[in-house]
């Protein structure tokens, strides 16, 4: 295997492709509408959030009035309701799913 040199590296970064392949993922890969919201998986001051290993969100849907329901994986999945008001809101882990034992479905 050949090393390259810095100026074979800046070359194959100026082609073409790779311009448009830069410009595709600066301009295509981020959601550029719509709204971002961050928020702990807990009511602060007054409920445990989910676990590190359990909070991996899979899943998140939101209805018309605003609640956002969501699903995580890990050891433990957990299903959570979140609602917001303004500036404010809370999080409740609504149910905990414990797999003793993996169940396969057929697809």
């Amino acid at each position: 295997m050949t090393q390259q040199t810095e100026q074979q590296r800046r070359d194959r970064w100026n082609t073409p492709e790779m311009q448009a392949f830069r410009r595709e993922v600066r301009e295509a890969t981020f959601t550029k509408e719509g709204m971002m919201v961050a928020f702990p998986t807990c009511f602060p001051g007054m409920t445990t959030a989910i676990v590190p290993d359990e909070s991996r969100i899979t899943a998140l849907d939101v209805i018309p009035s605003g609640v956002v329901f969501g699903g995580t994986s890990g050891y433990q999945t957990h299903l959570f309701a979140a609602a917001f008001h303004g500036i404010t809101g809370a999080v409740f882990d609504v149910w905990r799913f414990v797999a003793e034992r993996p169940i396969l479905l057929p697809l």
